[in-house]
C-alpha cells in the first residue's frame, strides 16, 4: 500500500474561507494589541514580544474550538455543511 501525494483543489470556496479566516486572524491580533495597549500601558520590546506569544496562542485556542465546532453545527443546521466539506476534505 502506498500513499499517493494529491494537492489540494482550491475552489471559490476554499478562497473565500482562507480569505475570511486570514482576516479574522489579522483583526484578533491587531485588536488583542490594541486592547493590550490600553489596558496595560507603557509596555517596552519584551512586553511586545509577550503580548504577540500571548496574542498567538489565543488566537490558537480559538481556531480550534472553531475547527471542533463546525461538525456538531453541520449536524443542526444545513448552513454549515459547506464549511464541513472545506475543512474535510482536502481532494
Amino acid at each position: 500500500m502506498s500513499v499517493i501525494y494529491s494537492a489540494v483543489k482550491w475552489n471559490r470556496y476554499r478562497r473565500i474561507y482562507d480569505l475570511v479566516l486570514l482576516a479574522g486572524i489579522g483583526l484578533y491580533l491587531v485588536l488583542f494589541f490594541v486592547v493590550a495597549k490600553v489596558v496595560w500601558p507603557g509596555s517596552h520590546a519584551i512586553a511586545n514580544r509577550v503580548l504577540l506569544i500571548r496574542a498567538l496562542g489565543t488566537c490558537a485556542l480559538l481556531l480550534l474550538q472553531l475547527v471542533l465546532c463546525i461538525g456538531p453545527l453541520a449536524r443542526f443546521d444545513r448552513r454549515f455543511l459547506t464549511l464541513l466539506q472545506i475543512v474535510a476534505t482536502w481532494e
